[in-house]
C-alpha cells in the first residue's frame, strides 16, 4: 500500500507505524524508533467506509495523511514551534514536574488549592 499519496478510504487505513514514517519523511533528520515497549495498541482495527460509500457514492476523500503532515509542519514552522517548546508541554512527566515545581500539584499529583 502506498502511504504517501493514498487517496480515498481504500488506501487511507494506515497503521500507526506507517503514519510515523510519513511524518518522519516530512521532517529532515528525523527517524522512527518503534520499541514495542507499550505492546500492541488495542485500538488498532480496520476502518470500514462502506456506509459512507453507499450513502454518498460520489464522495471521494481527497485529504491524505501526507497532506495533513505537511499542513502541521507548515503550521509548526509558521508559529515557531520547536522541540524545545514541545517537550515541556507535551511530555507528561515533564509537564507534571513543572506543575509541581510551580506548586500547582502536590506530591500525590493533586491540584493545590489557591
Amino acid at each position: 500500500m502506498s502511504t504517501s499519496g493514498a487517496r480515498g478510504p481504500a488506501n487511507g487505513n494506515l497503521q500507526v507505524s506507517q503514519i510515523a514514517e510519513i511524518a518522519a519523511a516530512a521532517v529532515p533528520g528525523s527517524t522512527v524508533n518503534i520499541t514495542g515497549e507499550a505492546g500492541n495498541d488495542p485500538r488498532s482495527y480496520p476502518l470500514d467506509f462502506s456506509r459512507i460509500s453507499a450513502a454518498v457514492p460520489a464522495f471521494t476523500p481527497e485529504w491524505t495523511t501526507a497532506l495533513g503532515v505537511a499542513e502541521l509542519r507548515g503550521a509548526y514552522r509558521h508559529h515557531g514551534l520547536t522541540i524545545e517548546h514541545y517537550r515541556p508541554w507535551f511530555t507528561r512527566l515533564a509537564w507534571l514536574s513543572r506543575l509541581q515545581e510551580e506548586d500547582r500539584l502536590d506530591g500525590d499529583l493533586l491540584w493545590v488549592a489557591r
